[in-house]
């Protein structure tokens, strides 16, 4: 229903046809109903005059047949005229009677019976005896047939009144339909008229809000007929170039006059292929000349919209666009990264200078690094050679009989000797720290035997300075996995300031566990003491090499303020931190955070013999086995031969490099010490061609050598040495590792 009213507002020419052609058709189907039935009407109207004469020619005709004497008699009533009279009225009466209809039917046969019977009648001689029978039965038998013509005269009465009211009826129906087709219709005029006027109103809104877009948009629209050659345009399309609507002749062989030369060929060629099917639009951008003779570049684009049945093009449209400003902006675009390209190149060679001075600073860096590793390495071990012979014969005179006085003296040495050498090692942690190259090692050890070994160690400054000490180390795991050497250093620079920098009171060191996985533990070490404390100012400048509270400090109880920058660095190299709590005058707590891996269980970690069962057991187990020392300097090889004597070893002694390997071919040694550097023939040449000698394949060899840095270390294990001592050498440590080696062997 709703697609007819549009389809008819779209063509009100067809609504008028409609409603003409169905006003006539109602007209004539009632005009021909009319007609029909007054036809009808007249038939039956008709058929009851035929009654009706009937009926009076029956009347008639017995009157003259009864009456009425033969043909030729002077009697005004002729019996032959009556009895024709009464067979018309009875044949007229019996086709009236007769119908479809058995009913009828019988009727008729009745009728005609009885017009039979009373022709027979009329038609017997008169004055016969049995006249009064017959005159009676005459009457009866006309009786008979009157009262049947009745029959017709009604029946035809109530056909036509049935006829009348099948007429009425058909008319109201008719009129009725009649009625509700031309209400149908008006209603679809009105629908259509309604629906026309909805889209003309919808077409004058899609034409304002296109003239709003086509207004926006800043662009001109075209629409050329390519039957008619017709070529329409809009305001836009003129005044874009700064012409008026209509100044000029845009038909197409006008085209080369407002197109610049070099862009019609392209713009043709596009159209061409579009209207061919070859591409889906046509776009083109083209310069177009203005009302000032300049050219702006203008963007072509179109479509076909229209085709003929055989899908010719018929009417192409499309729109023009002015790109002038971004054909600018792409020009200097273009120019811009023109220039840019001349930058980047410019810049990439002022990179690849650069970096090729990096390259040469870099190399001088690290050529400088090597140097400052070469220097420290050299001045360690020029420093330690001296620092040996000190530590070392002053080792030696404490164990002969001295006065007091030479013994406090020999102390002090001791002291001295010790403090310079903790100094060196500081120097040289801060220098392997800066060249990247201060590693952790991964040892199990017992946690325990470390916080024993620690309080050892600080003992004696303790008691001398009359200190109260306490560890406090509760539920702590007993092994543990980490760097047990270099948690000793950091404990104990936390510990040496504890004890510089109290007078009185007390030193505590605690351990807490901070947090434990599946992996290992996060452990606090705190050292607390009732010193001096520290100000903000000097908590803040703490923690960096060569940094203490102030120079009165360093004045007053010395140091270099290397201990706590160390211990930064190694804690974060631990994956932990470091910091301080501190108050002045209520003392201070250092703290520093490390995480240690799981060891394995306390069974399988050896206890480590007191220094004094250590020189005991070699002397018991191992007394007179021979051993050779390699050492170039005389005081060194007094040194070290004193302390191996002294755990009762028989020693053999080499000046160079050459005399070890000579004496190793002749002698089966238990163990030999080489030191790295000699003449002739250095420590890991000679351990290379000592540990190819069948004599001493499994032989231990242990390096006693100045160069204490992690790369020469690892020289002297690759060289196939079993285990490395740095100068000045630790009697305690040189004979713990003897016997270790003695006990075990190589194996």
């Amino acid at each position: 229903m709703s697609v007819l009213p549009s389809r008819l507002a779209l063509q009100p020419h067809l609504l008028l046809a409609l409603t003409v052609a169905l006003t006539v058709l109602i007209a004539a189907a009632l005009t021909r109903l009319y007609i029909t039935q007054q036809d009808d009407l007249a038939t039956a109207s008709q058929r009851l005059q035929n009654v009706h004469q009937a009926r009076t020619e029956l009347a008639k005709g017995l009157l003259y047949a009864s009456l009425g004497q033969p043909e030729g008699t002077a009697s005004p009533f002729r019996r032959d005229q009556g009895l024709t009279l009464l067979r018309q009225a009875s044949a007229t009466l019996a086709e009236l009677l007769d119908g479809p209809g058995e009913r009828e039917h019988a009727r008729a046969d009745e009728l005609r019976r009885s017009a039979t019977r009373l022709e027979a009648l009329l038609t017997n001689p008169p004055h016969l005896p049995g006249r009064p029978l017959q005159d009676i039965d005459l009457l009866v038998t006309y009786h008979a047939l009157e009262r049947q013509a009745a029959q017709a005269d009604s029946l035809i009465r109530e056909q036509s009144a049935t006829l009348a009211a099948t007429f009425q009826r058909n008319f109201r129906l008719a009129a009725a339909a009649a009625l509700l087709l031309i209400t149908g219709i008006i209603t679809m005029a009105f629908l259509a008229m309604r629906a026309r006027h909805r889209a003309e109103q919808q077409a004058l809104l899609t034409r304002a809000r296109y003239e709003r877009v086509i207004e926006g948009s800043d662009q001109g629209f075209w629409d050329w007929n390519l039957q008619t050659h017709r070529f329409d345009v809009s305001e836009r399309f003129e005044t874009m170039l700064g012409f008026a609507p209509g100044e000029r002749n845009l038909s197409e062989e006008n085209w080369p006059r407002y197109v610049h030369p070099d862009d019609l060929a392209a713009n043709t060629a596009s159209i061409q292929r579009h209207l061919q099917g070859e591409q889906p639009l046509h776009e083109a951008e083209l310069r177009c000349l203005t009302r000032t003779g300049d050219w702006r570049w203008i963007l072509s684009r179109g479509k076909v919209v229209e085709r003929d049945a055989e899908g010719r093009p018929l009417i192409m449209s499309g729109t023009h666009t002015d790109i002038s400003d971004y054909k600018h902006l792409l020009s200097e675009l273009d120019r811009h990264r023109h220039h840019l390209q001349e930058l980047v190149e410019e810049r990439t060679m002022q990179i690849e200078e650069l970096n090729r001075q990096l390259e040469r600073r870099s190399r001088q860096a690290e050529t400088a690094n090597q140097a400052k590793s070469t220097f420290l390495a050299t001045m360690s071990h020029e420093i330690r050679t001296p620092m040996n012979a000190i530590v070392g014969l002053t080792h030696i005179l404490q164990r002969e009989p001295t006065s007091p006085r030479q013994g406090e003296l020999l102390g002090r040495i001791g002291q001295a000797a010790a403090h310079l050498l903790e100094i060196i090692n500081d120097i040289l942690d801060l220098s392997k720290v800066e060249a990247g190259k201060l590693g952790i090692e991964q040892v199990d050890f017992r946690l325990d035997a470390l916080l024993t070994s620690v309080s050892a160690q600080i003992a004696e400054k303790v008691n001398a300075k009359g200190l109260h000490y306490a560890i406090d180390a509760p539920a702590m795991p007993e092994v543990l996995r980490g760097d047990v050497t270099r948690l000793t250093q950091m404990l104990l620079n936390y510990l040496s300031n504890a004890v510089k920098f109290t007078a009185s009171g007390s030193v505590t060191l605690s351990v807490r566990c901070e947090e434990r996985t599946a992996s290992g533990v996060l452990l606090c070490f705190t050292v607390t003491d009732t010193g001096i404390g520290l100000t903000e100012e000097q908590q803040a400048r703490l923690f960096q090499a060569f940094e203490q509270a102030d120079g009165s400090t360093t004045r007053k109880y010395g140091g270099t303020g290397l201990g706590l920058a160390i211990n930064r660095h190694l804690a974060q190299l631990m994956g932990g931190d470091t910091g301080v709590i501190s108050r002045e005058g209520l003392g201070s707590s250092f703290w520093f955070t490390a995480r240690l891996g799981h060891g394995a269980k306390a069974t399988d970690i050896p206890q480590p013999p007191a220094a004094g069962d250590v020189l005991t057991c070699l002397r018991h187990r191992h007394a007179g086995r021979h051993v050779l020392l390699a050492e170039d300097e005389e005081v060194n090889q007094l040194v070290a031969g004193e302390m191996l004597a002294d755990a009762g070893l028989t020693v053999d002694t080499a000046n160079d490099g050459l005399q070890a390997v000579e004496r190793a071919r002749e002698t089966p040694y238990s163990l030999i010490l080489l030191d790295m550097q000699m003449p002739l023939m250095d420590g890991l040449a000679a351990c290379q061609v000592i540990r190819a000698l069948p004599l001493h394949r499994d032989t231990p060899i242990l390096a006693l050598t100045a160069n204490a840095f992690r790369e020469d270390r690892e020289r002297c294990l690759a060289a196939g040495m079993d285990d490395f001592l740095s100068k000045p050498v630790d009697p305690v440590r040189l004979h713990a590792s003897l016997l270790h080696w003695l006990d075990s062997g190589r194996g």
